[in-house]
């Protein structure tokens, strides 16, 4: 249970970035019925824009978060907040070596979204929310959201403007 009671969404605009994992929608879906805006930014392959409110970006390339960035423009100050949600699935059977390339491509993420964020933005930046889903309670997934949970412990260090919380989500959803 939450110490305090949360602020209301309504009118408020969101930015949840995520491999569009069941957590991350349940998310995007109860901040839209609250009033909220929300864009979607899903981690894929390519850049790709559907519509004003959802674009897919490869986590892997700093300049696309720096394009993203851009798009919002100084909108992205008024936000209320950044959800990014570590919710690629790590399956059982993956090798150590896919693991790695599982949490580089997380973690890459944050890093370049703090990166892009943080020198293109100016002042006033949106709370940023590090999400670990572990709802399947994988073992794997657990080792794969230790390393993006870690880097969001450096995150609220080093740029403690962004506000950053972290929590880390285990166990069925009610969504």
């Amino acid at each position: 249970a939450l110490a305090t009671k949360p602020k209301a969404v309504t009118g408020s605009n969101w930015l949840v970035i995520s491999s569009q994992g069941e957590l991350a929608r349940a998310l995007a879906t109860h901040l839209n019925s609250q009033g909220a805006e929300v864009t979607e930014v899903i981690l894929g392959s390519e850049w790709k824009q559907a519509g004003a409110h959802q674009i897919q970006l490869n986590p892997a390339h700093r300049e696309q978060f720096d394009r993203l960035v851009a798009i919002l423009g100084t909108a992205l100050r008024g936000y209320q907040g950044m959800l990014y949600v570590a919710d690629a699935a790590a399956d059982a059977d993956m090798t150590s070596t896919q693991l790695m390339q599982l949490q580089e491509t997380l973690c890459g993420g944050l890093l370049h979204l703090v990166q892009a964020v943080t020198t293109t933005n100016g002042a006033g930046f949106p709370r940023l929310w590090v999400i670990g889903d572990n709802t399947t309670g994988n073992p794997q997934q657990a080792l794969v959201n230790a390393a993006t949970i870690g880097l969001a412990k450096v995150i609220a260090t080093e740029y403690p403007e962004l506000k950053c919380v972290r929590l880390e989500v285990s166990g069925a959803t009610n969504a």
